[in-house]
């Protein structure tokens, strides 16, 4: 009886986690930080300058990492091998910055990809900005350059990824919201105040992002 139970219990275990990705949620596990910071120095770039525009508010007096805090500089390298820094949006034509940290192996990431690239056409003129970040490949490894080329390839976007091995950079700015994936944030672009967060894929989240540009 005791052997039954154990197996019925192994059963539902396994079933548990090969239909983990199924669904609009990614449960995220703890995501290991490397043995060296290699990897993370990788994606910082060197130091170059970045100009703030006209209507740049950053308020230093509120630098913090949560909700209704002033968010600090993330530095990162595009795809494309380009300097990214968050900072470099503040003042000029942006009104808001969609952060999205996703993984290669998170299914819900991957679906929600090619859905923000048409957000993104009707509304980058008017002030959308999207920064998608690749914390690890479909194999749970760092995500190389050449994973992020093919993810812009396959996924059709055109708006900036960058990769940052467990999110170590951003989440060195940001206090992290949720264990679901995809880790959504949403910056004012003019203050760098972190205006909302979300885990998962979140309608409500996106209707907010959609009327902050209307």
């Amino acid at each position: 009886m005791r052997a039954n139970r154990f197996l019925g219990t192994a059963l539902l275990f396994c079933f548990t986690v090969l239909t983990a990705c199924d669904g609009d949620t990614e449960p995220a596990p703890p995501l290991d930080p490397p043995a060296t910071d290699t990897a993370v120095a990788e994606d910082t770039g060197p130091t170059e300058p970045f100009t703030l525009g006209p209507n740049c508010a950053i308020d230093e007096s509120k630098y913090g990492k949560k909700i209704g805090d002033t968010i600090g500089n993330i530095t990162l390298l595009t795809y494309e091998g380009e300097r990214y820094d968050l900072h470099a949006n503040c003042g000029h034509d942006k009104k808001v910055v969609w952060m999205v940290l996703g993984t290669g192996w998170c299914g819900a990431c991957e679906a929600l990809a090619p859905k923000l690239q048409p957000i993104y056409e009707e509304y980058k003129d008017q002030g959308l900005e999207i920064m998608w970040v690749l914390g690890e490949d479909g194999k749970g490894a760092p995500p190389t350059i050449e994973f992020a080329q093919a993810f812009v390839e396959d996924k059709g976007v055109d708006f900036p990824v960058m990769r940052d091995l467990n999110f170590l950079n951003v989440y060195s700015q940001i206090e992290q919201h949720s264990t679901a994936l995809p880790h959504q944030y949403l910056i004012d672009a003019n203050t760098m105040e972190l205006i909302n967060a979300t885990g998962g894929v979140d309608a409500d989240f996106q209707a907010e992002v959609i009327s902050r540009l209307q």
